[in-house]
């Protein structure tokens, strides 16, 4: 009597078609096979150890995904015949399509280049697996973005070329330089920095309130793309906590350095989410809550919650974490006072917050707002009422993460500086912190060109230059209340595009509110041409 093959049961069948298909070298070591396996001093004791958190196969995932995207792309069909886009809120809005579109996509195929090449470094076939998947997720989610907002780039400008800006626009290095330096690094470092880090730390600091925004002002086509994402996204964030956890527990000795990478990547993915906090409090007609609501809510109670449980492994909230708690307070304020100044290089739009949304902000921020930035839009709103729009030329910015210093309390930029690289005078000029080699030793190369003149708007220095020629400084007299700036010409073999520029100085004097409130307009005649937004 014959009998009946037994039908496997799902753990085994995803056994057989991951795990089982992987195999031991025989001719070749495995040094030689994964060579950056052992590059970052992890210790890998046993990798069957492994936790799958997809638990996918490759054709259960395809059918799985196939579903979603026929109901996806249906209602973007739906949205389209509709003329959708006459529905939101009010057309202010697009401008926080642009910044995502600009800023956020990118990030994502950029996730999918690093999970793609990770994934071959790894001689676990679990590892390997779950950042295949990923990889394709990463890729999905890209897509989609950028045909939720195709039926936009119809009836609005600026939508266009979001690629082209990622590369090239000043502030969009922030983001850029995250997943670059993320993507140059070793792979147990990339998987803290992008899938714990950023994807189960911080990521609901990114979807959450963008989903949230797009539906309180009538954007069906992004909120459909967001619970699209949804499960995927819940999928990444699994996959963050096994990477943590299973690096934590193969050897004591991965605990000091998974540590580091946490100080690091967390800060720097705060500072990426400024962005993020300048959209939820400015570029949202019909708001959901502030900045300072959602960080208290997603990370300091659920991230303080995740740092509880790591406790037993050894590993302690992020060094900063206090510091990024106390500027909820400040940072879309100053985020939005910087890109009102420099809008005319930027790709979306800017403007002074009407008197109802400032009340609202006053409600939100009571400590920070009415002191502080209010007395900075009145006067602004004020200049810009008698044909005087200010326009700023210079900015002192983070040689780390690229964002305007000026009004910033010392502590809340010395981290910058402290995480990155210690090779450079600038740093040692802005920080009095002392960990300053935490970055360029965990590093194996950076693909960030500090000082380069094709960032003219973000390479400044603190009474001093930076050593090289072709670099913008900026030398400031706090006590005379003047700046001077220095445009030098560039040398020959700078690897640069851009045209030699021209020596200007100029002083100006401040108005009579708080000097960390407000950028003193420039002398008539030194605005941009480009005055009309």
């Amino acid at each position: 009597m014959v009998s009946k093959n037994k039908k496997l049961n799902l753990k085994d069948k995803y056994q057989y078609l991951t795990r089982d298909m992987a195999w031991e070298p025989t001719y070749q070591d495995k040094k030689d096979i994964f060579p950056e396996e052992d590059f970052e001093g992890i210790k890998i004791t046993d990798w069957s150890q492994w936790e799958d958190p997809f638990r996918l196969t490759m054709d259960a995932y395809w059918k799985y995904q196939a579903e979603k995207e026929k109901k996806l792309y249906a209602i973007f069909d739906a949205f389209a015949q509709n003329n959708g886009h006459q529905n939101i809120s009010d057309a202010r809005y697009v401008n926080a399509l642009k910044l995502f579109i600009s800023g956020i996509s990118p990030l994502e195929h950029a996730a999918f280049q690093g999970y793609s090449k990770v994934g071959r470094q790894f001689s676990g076939a679990g590892a390997r697996v779950a950042c295949q998947m990923q990889a394709i997720d990463e890729l999905r989610h890209s897509q989609t973005q950028q045909h939720a907002m195709s039926h936009y780039n119809k009836h609005f400008n600026g939508l266009h070329d979001g690629a082209h800006m990622h590369d090239r626009v000043w502030f969009l290095s922030v983001p850029k330089s995250f997943f670059d330096d993320a993507r140059s690094a070793g792979p147990f470092e990339f998987l803290t920095a992008i899938s714990f880090s950023f994807e189960y730390v911080l990521t609901n600091l990114l979807f959450v309130p963008f989903m949230s925004g797009a539906a309180y002002n009538g954007d069906m086509a992004t909120v459909t793309f967001g619970f699209s994402a949804q499960s995927d996204e819940a999928r990444h964030m699994t996959l963050g906590l096994e990477v943590i956890k299973f690096i934590l527990e193969q050897h004591e000795d991965n605990v000091p350095i998974v540590q580091r990478w946490i100080d690091k990547w967390f800060w720097r993915g705060f500072r990426l989410l400024s962005l993020v906090s300048m959209m939820m409090d400015y570029m949202l007609p019909n708001k959901v809550m502030s900045w300072a609501e959602a960080w208290e809510v997603y990370y300091e109670q659920n991230g303080g919650a995740l740092f509880k449980d790591l406790e037993r492994y050894g590993i302690r909230p992020p060094k900063y974490q206090d510091v990024a708690n106390d500027a909820k307070h400040h940072l879309s304020h100053q985020l939005w006072t910087t890109f009102y100044q420099y809008c005319q290089a930027t790709n979306f739009h800017t403007w002074i917050p009407e008197k109802e949304e400032m009340d609202w902000m006053s409600e939100k921020y009571p400590d920070t707002f009415d002191k502080y930035y209010r007395p900075r839009y009145e006067y602004l709103a004020k200049e810009a009422a008698a044909g005087r729009r200010f326009y700023n030329n210079t900015l002192r910015s983070c040689a780390k993460c690229v964002r305007s210093r000026p009004f910033s309390p010392r502590k809340m930029t010395q981290p910058c500086s402290a995480i990155g690289r210690s090779n450079t005078r600038a740093n040692a000029i802005t920080s009095a912190l002392t960990a300053a080699a935490t970055s360029s030793s965990t590093s194996r190369r950076s693909t960030y060109r500090p000082g380069c003149r094709c960032t003219r708007f973000t390479r400044a220095t603190v009474k001093a230059r930076i050593s090289r020629p072709w670099c913008r400084s900026i030398t400031t007299s706090t006590s005379a209340r003047t700046i001077s700036t220095t445009l030098d010409r560039p040398t020959k073999n700078t690897g640069c595009r851009s045209k030699a520029g021209s020596l200007r100085t100029r002083t100006r004097t401040p108005p009579d509110i708080d000097s960390g409130v407000a950028r003193w307009p420039p002398a008539p005649g030194n605005t941009p041409h480009n005055t009309t937004r």
